[in-house]
């Protein structure tokens, strides 16, 4: 069985191939997610509320440029994923818009208005030829074992969020 999440917006509709409830995988529900975004203000902090609150790929997030989060003061802001020569997508159908709202969007907005001297997102994941995922994921994992369950990591939070809708 199939589910389709559609709305009338910019945005492409959530499809789920199959409609099942979550299996032994450990996932995050949002109440056990880190501490608030507003108590932890940092780029590795806005990098996990950006892929809690969206579902996208932490290679997705971690090699995002600033331009990349469009409309941030405006009804219908969005996380633009591209592909870049840094970073590529796992499919063509990985290239989309996600809407960004509540702690990603907060997140966003961060990111836009700190100097951090770089096109970049967060810089300290990427050089002009590559992302660094696996640093990114590493130094993620270590810092989420004192907040998250057993067994949980980065990408648990991708899983979560399809489990919390």
């Amino acid at each position: 069985m199939s589910f389709l999440v559609a709305n009338s917006t910019m945005f492409k509709p959530i499809k789920f191939s199959a409609l099942v409830m979550p299996n032994n995988r450990p996932f995050i529900t949002h109440h056990e997610s880190p501490p608030g975004a507003s108590a932890i203000d940092y780029d590795m902090r806005w990098l996990i509320v950006l892929i809690s609150d969206t579902g996208m790929r932490l290679a997705e997030g971690a090699g995002l440029l600033k331009e990349d989060l469009v409309g941030l003061d405006t009804g219908q802001p969005y996380v633009r994923i591209t592909k870049h020569p840094w970073r590529n997508l796992k499919t063509s159908s990985s290239e989309r818009h996600i809407p960004l709202v509540g702690d990603a969007l907060w997140a966003a907005k961060r990111i836009v208005e700190v100097d951090n001297r770089s096109e970049f997102a967060f810089p300290r994941y990427n050089r002009a030829s590559a992302t660094s995922a696996n640093s990114a994921s590493a130094v993620l994992n270590k810092w989420l074992k004192q907040y998250v369950p057993e067994g949980c990591t980065m990408h648990s939070f991708r899983h979560s969020l399809r489990d919390r809708l």
